[in-house]
Formats: C-alpha cells, structure tokens, sequence
C-alpha cells in the first residue's frame, strides 16, 4: 500500500472541491485557525482518527501507532479527536478464575443520569470501588504479570485524578504517556470543545440553512446503506411539521434530540415538544446568525456528522478501527449527494489483536491456525514421506515399491495379503520415525484447542491495555499484528 500516493490523490479530491466552493473552502480555514492547526510546520497534511475517552484497548492502540506512523513518514500531522461527546459508558470485562476454570466478569462504573463523557465526574469512592472490583477479579488469576501492571495503572491514576480533578483528562492523560513510548505527538481536540467555538456553529449553519435538502439527502444515504450492525443509524423523521435535526441539544450534561421548524424566515428548535430557542434569519448577515446560535444553543454533532465534519473539513484522510468504518459508506453518499464531492477522498481502516497471555503468547488467526495444524497433522500422518530425511525416506519408498512390485505378480490371497501386512508395517515405521514431529504438532494443536475452550475469555479484544504485563513488547506486536486496508468509494 502506497500511503503517499494515497494521501496525494486524497488531498487532490479535496482541494478540487474547495476550489469549487469558496464558501465552504472559509468554512475549513475557519475550523482549523480556530485551534491553530494551520500554524503546525509540516507539509499540510493532516490524518485523523479518534474515540471516546475510554480506557484503551489494544484493538484502539493499533490506530494511534498507524496514524502516527505514516504522519511520520508523509511528514503530516496527526489530529486525534476525542468523541466526548457520548454517553459516558466506562466498562469492560474481567478476567478471572472459578477452580480451574477460566471465566470474566463486566466490570463498570455507574451512570444513572447518563451523563456524555465530558460532564462525567465520578466520586472517588465510586472510582476506587471500581478498581476493587478488577482487584478481586484478577487475584483469583495468579498472575503477578497482570496483577502488578493493574496495581501500578491504579495508583498512577488515583494520583493523577487529584491533580487534574477530572475523571475523562486523567484517562487522556495516562494513555497519552503510554503511547509516547512507540509513537508520535498528536493534537487532542475534544468535541465538546470544539461544539463551544464559534466556528463549529459556522458549519452548523451550513447545514441548517438547506436542513430539508440535507436530511432528504441523509435519510435516502442512511436508508441504502446502513448494516444492519450494532451501530444502527436512524433515519430523520418529519413530524408535526418539524424535521430532527442530526445534532443533539444539550443540556446539564446529558443530551436530547432536537427538531426545527422553519416558519417564515425563522426557525424554531425543539426538543421534547417544547420552544428552546428561536431563531430570525431574516436581514441578518451570516455573522450575525452564527453569532445568535453560538450564544443560544449548545449542540453537538450525532454519529454521521461528526465523521462527515472531520473527514471533509479536518483531515485529509481518517484513519477508522472496524467499528467506525461502518459509517462511512453513509458519509460517501452524502458527500457526493449533497456536497458534490466525488470520487470522495478515500479512508483507512485499521485493526489488530494483541492477547492478553493468560496462558502465555497468543497472536494470529486462532481458527485459521487450528485449521491449519490440523491439516499438518493429518498429512504427516498420511504422508509421512514428505517430512522424514531425504536418505530415510528414499530406503522406504525403494522398498514399498519393491513390495508393491511383488503384489502385481502375486495371485495368492494369503501371499497378497501378508504383502499387505508388509506395507501397513512400512507405514508404521515411517510414522515411528516422525513421531517427535507429530508429538510437537499435536501438543500445539492441544493447546489451540484448549483456547477455543476457553475462547470468549483467553480471545477477549477489550481486556483494557494495563491489563498487560510489562513483559508484553507492545511496539513489536503492533508492528506484527496490524492490519490495515484502503477503502475508496
């Protein structure tokens, strides 16, 4: 894969378009000198990627370490977004063991008021609770490995979280000083920041102004490309009059959807069937109403438009895991809709495995390598030939092809079958002579099996990252384990 050439013919798509539409082209100019992007000394190249303030896992780690790696190499930046802006969801599993048997449990941290992430502030007894749950889960592991890199993680975090007083800045804070030991300095932008700068209500307005054009264009691009998966886009319904917005309104920290209703030239905005603002466009310059709502009302961007915002106007290509990818066939489809932009700039998507070793290393494809074993198992046992030394197996080919010589003479039922007998023993032997061979395929495939046991726990992906003893090569593994493809609609 040719990033360079990739990003070059990304950054051409884009630039023709804006070429196109001065408007949008100060939209983008706007966004980025907003938080100083365009001051960074590089070639303008921009790639990037993004999740909500969790506490990471591998599967997330492999798009931070790609994202700076080809930033790296294309001599770019790295821009990586911080999506506070959805209901705070902090859990995960837990190893453990009941007897002999290995188990896990989900552990999680309460949000009864559904807090997004970025007004989530949890007690400390509550967060030290937390941790005493994982504690008892994996003492029952006897791992020293993972239980002191737990132990260590806790500590680290009970003491940040009294410096910083915030519970998603200490997350971003010790993960940001793990990473800078295999990768690159990246800009943090969390949305709910950006949803307080003026200039995200410019790119609101964008939208606003043509709403019933743009969510005719996003329901038809929800309707023929959703999945079907967990991560379900819904169409904007039209209801009394009014169209649902694709932002959500907010308010104490939680969030609502919200409507409009344009009467005249003013629009009105809902959420639960009552009047949150109201906007008059008419004789107002583009300033003015920006200005109007970026004082009025705080929104934050749902799922599509937060990607279409990023990829369009922050980036000159994302870098998605598996779950994120699933929205950009929707984003496409608007884009060359609405916005006209086609060929639309393409996207990556990168994923990886790195195993918790609670039973020691586990890397690669489990199913593909049982599959695997077993069909070298069974041809070693069926063509022994083929693995035993070249010397030792030309003697036994020489000597069945004698008793087989004799067998197309031989008319005797009892001489036939004793040459039989011969061959089978031939055989016998020659597998005998493998048979350290067999012994160690067949242990391996033993313990692949026992894996496949025990597969929901030993192949879990978000076992959380200071899970992981220090004896875990995290740089080696994500250079091994990657797995990245292009996709261009």
């Amino acid at each position: 894969m040719n990033i360079q050439k990739i990003l070059k013919e990304n950054q051409k798509r884009l630039n023709a378009f804006f070429f196109k539409h001065k408007d949008l082209l100060a939209l983008k100019k706007d966004l980025l000198g907003t938080f100083g992007i365009p001051d960074i000394k590089t070639n303008g190249l921009i790639i990037a990627t993004g999740h909500q303030p969790v506490f990471h896992y591998p599967g997330l780690l492999f798009k931070n370490y790609y994202a700076a790696k080809i930033a790296s190499e294309c001599k770019g930046s790295v821009i990586n977004f911080i999506v506070d802006s959805d209901i705070a969801d902090i859990a995960f599993p837990v190893p453990c063991r009941k007897g002999a048997d290995f188990n896990k449990q989900n552990v999680a941290l309460a949000n009864e008021m559904n807090k997004l992430y970025a007004f989530f502030l949890p007690g400390e007894n509550e967060i030290r609770s937390f941790f005493d749950k994982i504690e008892q889960c994996l003492s029952s592991l006897n791992s020293r490995g993972i239980f002191r890199s737990f132990d260590q993680y806790r500590k680290e975090f009970l003491l940040e979280l009294k410096n910083s007083n915030s519970f998603t800045d200490t997350i971003l804070l010790l993960q940001k000083r793990f990473e800078s030991f295999y990768t690159a300095s990246s800009i943090d932008l969390k949305i709910s920041n950006i949803c307080r700068e003026r200039t995200f209500y410019h790119f609101v307005w964008v939208i606003l102004k043509d709403h019933e054009d743009f969510i005719k264009v996003y329901n038809y691009a929800v309707k023929d490309h959703s999945t079907g998966s967990y991560r379900e886009i819904k169409q904007l319904p039209f209801k009394n009059n009014r169209f649902e917005l694709p932002f959500w309104f907010i308010r104490e920290g939680t969030r609502f959807g919200v409507s409009l209703e344009k009467r005249g030239s003013t629009f009105i905005f809902y959420t639960d069937d009552k009047v949150i603002f109201k906007l008059e466009a008419d004789k107002r310059s583009q300033e003015e109403i920006i200005n109007s709502l970026h004082k009025n009302i705080l929104l934050y961007p749902k799922a599509i438009m937060l990607t279409l915002m990023i990829r369009l106007f922050f980036s000159d290509i994302f870098v998605h895991g598996t779950g994120g990818a699933v929205y950009d066939k929707i984003t496409d489809a608007i884009m060359k809709e609405y916005f006209k932009l086609h060929p639309t700039p393409g996207f990556l998507t990168v994923s990886g495995n790195i195993y918790l070793p609670l039973t020691g290393y586990i890397s690669g494809d489990i199913n593909e390598k049982l599959k695997k074993l077993q069909r070298y198992l069974d041809d070693m046992t069926h063509h022994p030939v083929r693995y035993m030394d070249k010397k030792e197996a030309r003697k036994y080919i020489n000597k069945k092809k004698m008793i087989s010589a004799e067998l197309l003479k031989e008319k005797g039922v009892k001489e036939r079958a004793t040459l039989h007998t011969q061959l089978k023993n031939l055989t016998h032997e020659m597998i005998r002579s493998i048979q350290p061979g067999i012994d160690k395929t067949g242990k391996e495939l033993n313990k692949i099996k026992a894996i496949m046991d025990y597969k929901g726990i030993l192949l879990e992906r978000m076992y959380p990252r200071f899970f992981y003893p220090s004896a875990v090569n995290f740089k080696v593994l994500l250079e091994k384990e990657i797995r990245v493809s292009y996709k261009n609609n």
